[in-house]
């Protein structure tokens, strides 16, 4: 529980430093602006058109950091509703709610834990390998007592090309299992050598 907390506050830290970098960006504009009207006023007009193309730069980066930070701003703030969402629904026994709101913010290995312990072992599968744990997503598969592509990719992904193979043929992706026997092929050439 302590580190969901911790890292609920590192996202509420990161989206206060996208704030003050915007309001950076918002302050920079604002001095140009008056450093320009002080100019125009001595009516230096070279000083001006150079300030004017600092000013459409600065114009130019602000835009484009400014979507970016509100897309990142956002991203962020969705992480945190699910984290919260996700602590409040363990703490009801919600395990399988719970477990699809750690997934949505990144928390793979907590929400496979919890899919496990609310005996959705495919989900759980489905969480350990978005997490690279493929070892253990092999083994939720087969709890749950079901041969998937991501089962097929994850003894690949492990190096264990004749399981993915023959996992591939019962699902009838020729061309994968082909493309593992080749693999194994060639790896068993590497071993001759």
């Amino acid at each position: 529980m302590r580190k969901e907390m911790e890292k609920e506050k590192k996202l509420i830290d990161d989206l206060s430093e996208l704030s003050a970098i915007s309001e950076s960006f918002v302050s920079k504009y604002d001095d140009m602006c008056e450093t320009l009207r002080n100019m125009n006023l001595a009516g230096d007009e070279e000083e001006i058109v150079a300030r004017l193309n600092e000013l459409k730069e600065i114009i130019d980066d602000l835009t484009a950091n400014e979507a970016s930070l509100k897309t990142y701003r956002n991203i962020l703030e969705e992480r945190v509703e699910s984290l919260r969402e996700a602590i409040i629904l363990e703490d009801f026994g919600d395990f399988q709610g719970a477990a699809r709101a750690y997934a949505l913010c990144g928390e793979y290995l907590k929400s496979a834990k919890l899919y496990q312990k609310a005996q959705k072992f495919d989900k759980a599968g489905d969480a350990y390998y978005s997490a690279g744990k493929f070892g253990k997503a092999i083994k939720m598969y087969a709890q749950a007592g079901q041969q998937n592509e991501k089962m097929a990719l994850a003894y690949e992904k492990l190096g264990e090309y004749r399981q993915a193979a023959l996992i591939w043929k019962d699902l009838g992706k020729i061309k994968e299992s082909q493309r593992c026997m080749k693999k194994i092929n060639q790896l068993s050439l590497f071993d001759e050598i």
